[in-house]
C-alpha cells in the first residue's frame, strides 16, 4: 500500500477522502479499503452496466468517463473522473445492483 501512496502521492493528496490523513494513516485507510494498483489501456472497462459494484476506485493517472446509455442506445458521459477523483462509492455504499452506469 505504502508504495502505491508514494507513486502516486499527488493524486491521493487530492482526493477528498484522505485529506488532512497523515501517510500513515492514509496507508491503514488503504489496507481498510483492501486497494490494489490496476492499469487499464484507453477504452477499456472497469465496470459494466447491471454488473454488482462491490468497490470504488480512485483514479491515480489519467481520466475514467462514467458513462450510461439512453433507451435509443446513445452514450451520455456522465462524468469525467480526473486524477485524485473517485467513482463507484455512491453505488457501492447503496449496494446498488442494477445501475445502468459504467465506466
Amino acid at each position: 500500500m505504502k508504495e502505491i501512496i508514494k507513486k502516486y502521492n499527488d493524486a491521493v493528496n487530492k482526493c477528498e477522502l484522505f485529506k488532512g490523513l497523515n501517510f500513515e494513516q492514509t496507508a491503514d485507510a488503504f489496507s481498510v479499503f483492501g486497494a490494489t494498483e490496476k492499469s487499464y489501456k484507453k477504452g477499456d472497462f472497469l465496470h459494466f452496466p447491471y454488473e454488482k459494484n462491490d468497490k470504488f476506485a480512485l483514479v491515480l493517472e489519467g481520466t475514467v468517463n462514467v458513462c450510461a446509455d439512453d433507451i435509443k442506445g446513445n452514450q451520455t458521459v456522465m462524468h469525467v473522473c480526473q486524477s485524485g477523483e473517485t467513482f463507484g462509492e455512491a453505488l457501492n455504499l447503496i449496494n446498488k445492483e442494477n445501475s445502468p452506469m459504467y465506466a
